[in-house]
């Protein structure tokens, strides 16, 4: 897990050195388990093209994709 936050880590600070316009970042993962563990490995990071919304609004601050509940 400590690799893959480094690894997300890293790739945030390339891409927010980019002077260019904003680019979307995806990350492709697999995640597997059984009842009683989890397991989630990163299989690449991408730089896709430009950033598709608003540039005043980089973050999803209305959290409707979010699977979480709070």
């Amino acid at each position: 897990m400590t690799r893959f936050l480094l690894t997300l880590l890293a790739a945030g600070a390339m891409a927010a050195a980019q002077p260019s316009t904003p680019r979307t970042m995806r990350l492709d993962y697999v995640h597997s388990g059984t009842a009683s563990t989890e397991t989630l490995a990163l299989t690449s990071i991408a730089l896709e093209g430009a950033w598709p919304g608003p540039l005043d609004r980089w973050i999803d601050e209305t959290n409707l994709g979010s699977t979480t509940s709070r």
